[in-house]
């Protein structure tokens, strides 16, 4: 269900060891593997869309109603809000349907550092709360199940798995179709297309396709013995993400959540509490708080996204992350706080390994490598936010304790020091993998790939619908986004052809 990815060993983050980049390789792509929570981004994401794509359709009150097109509230105080929120549409949203007695304590902290009680995909972002999700009663609700499943008997639509793309066809320099290798067989097949080609294979992979196709880089594509069909110099760049670190950790008190010594407790917690009860749910990390940064600002974005996760120690049974086995999401005896910085200027980019189409992306993420350090410096504030939630009445209150045992590869620093967070963010990286603007969409005249229908630029025919053609990051999680850019390329594609 991954592809596995691993991007370049690069100094700087992810210990200069390379990062982990998982990305859906199934129906449905990432959100059949994500986290599931529903974040749209702030209202000046999409107001900044439509400047630098000098396009008012991209702008937050244009791309507001594709959100809600797709939509199915299924909270009540949601669906009430009918101005950010709608029935009716194929993907659920929903909050998990058990919440963890630890989330109620992180809830509460982050309204003791300042911040309100809010929906972040309200009209503003900026708050906490229990994590709107992609599921109905606990079950993920992936784009594969909540608008392809439906309609597998359309006599328009087949759908063929095991298909790998190798590259784009072309006749009288239009795109015409696909070649395919088929997983069954392992024969090179072809499918043609009567009206266009859509690329929706994200950010890592449409760029690859494109690229193998002889669309992009020039001096790259020749260099691997490619013949070039279009030189077109953005294909690969401009690789936007966020970055978090997992060095702020938290001990639980005993008695709070914790691994039972007898295997069959566990099994009737899954007979008893599934589906809809706590095994359904994600144990604290159903609870997402959108915090501003420390700079005057006149619009509303936040900077810093706090995230937290349950975790247990691999001495007493965690898997190789040490996150609790897949089994016992709700048992562990220690917190993460993952504070993810939304605001980032690093970019790295996606480049072709070799001309197999079956061989890997050459991926450089360039976390934390702006050259000014900026980012460095917002994620280390971050972490020492994350700190100091210690200091919170909530947390003293539940005897929620900063384990300061030093991070591996740390100690020579002063815990606590600027010096020991900057270690963590560069040593214990975590990459989210919101990634995104591999294909972007731009302005005429300016650096990019697509249009703002998004249609490859000089390449007739063929368009790019998926993350890759995000112009800029927004401020949330890139699944919410991803859906609304398909709504409105699913409608330039009835706009083209009737």
């Amino acid at each position: 269900m991954n592809w596995r990815y691993r991007s370049e060993r690069e100094q700087g983050h992810c210990n200069n060891t390379g990062c982990p980049c998982p990305k859906g390789k199934v129906l449905g792509g990432s959100s059949a593997i994500n986290g599931h929570v529903y974040i749209r981004g702030s209202r000046e994401d999409y107001d900044d869309w439509g400047n630098v794509l000098e396009d008012e359709s991209w702008l937050f009150p244009s791309v507001l109603p594709f959100f809600l097109r797709s939509e199915n509230a299924l909270e009540e105080d949601l669906a009430r809000d009918t101005t950010f929120h709608s029935r009716g549409g194929p993907l659920p949203v929903q909050r998990l349907p058990a919440v963890d007695p630890v989330s109620k304590v992180l809830v509460q902290a982050m309204k003791d550092i300042g911040l309100d009680e809010r929906d972040p995909n309200g009209a503003v972002q900026a708050g906490v709360s229990m994590a709107q999700t992609t599921t109905i009663n606990g079950e993920r609700a992936s784009a594969n199940t909540a608008f392809l499943r439906p309609v597998l008997d359309r006599p328009n639509l087949e759908v063929r798995t095991r298909a790998h793309v190798t590259r784009v066809l072309f006749r009288r320099g239009e795109a015409s179709g696909v070649e395919y290798r088929d997983g069954y067989t392992g024969t090179l097949k072809r499918a043609y297309a009567s009206k266009e080609v859509v690329l929706s294979a994200g950010v890592m992979n449409s760029p690859q396709i494109l690229m193998l196709s002889g669309i992009g880089p020039k001096e790259h594509l020749s260099s691997l013995g490619i013949k070039v069909v279009k030189d077109l110099p953005d294909v690969g760049e401009n690789l936007m993400n966020h970055v978090s670190s997992l060095g702020v950790e938290f001990l639980l008190p005993q008695g709070w959540p914790a691994l039972p010594a007898d295997i069959n407790a566990r099994e009737q917690d899954f007979t008893n509490f599934v589906p809809g009860g706590p095994l359904s749910s994600i144990g604290p990390e159903e609870v997402t708080a959108f915090v501003r940064g420390p700079e005057p600002s006149v619009d509303s974005r936040p900077v810093w996204n706090l995230r937290f996760l349950g975790i247990i120690p691999k001495s007493r049974g965690g898997n190789v992350c040490n996150r609790a086995p897949p089994q016992d999401p709700l048992y562990y005896d220690r917190i993460q706080v993952t504070p993810v910085l939304l605001d980032c200027k690093s970019v790295g980019s996606v480049r072709l390994r070799s001309a197999d189409p079956l061989a890997p992306p050459l991926i450089r993420l360039n976390l934390l490598g702006d050259k000014p350090g900026r980012d460095l410096r917002l994620l280390v504030q971050a972490l020492q936010m994350s700190a100091a939630l210690e200091n919170t009445p909530a947390f003293r209150a539940a005897n929620l304790t900063l384990n300061r045992a030093p991070l591996a590869g740390c100690e020579q620093h002063a815990f606590g020091s600027t010096a020991y967070w900057e270690c963590a963010a560069r040593t214990h990286t975590l990459n989210p993998s919101h990634t995104a603007g591999t294909a972007r969409m731009a302005a005429p005249g300016r650096p990019g790939v697509l249009d703002s229908r998004m249609q490859v630029r000089g390449v007739p025919r063929l368009r790019v619908v998926d993350a890759s053609s995000f112009p800029l990051l927004p401020s949330g999680l890139p699944n919410a986004p991803v859906i609304m850019l398909a709504e409105r390329g699913a409608d330039f594609i009835r706009q083209t052809w009737g």
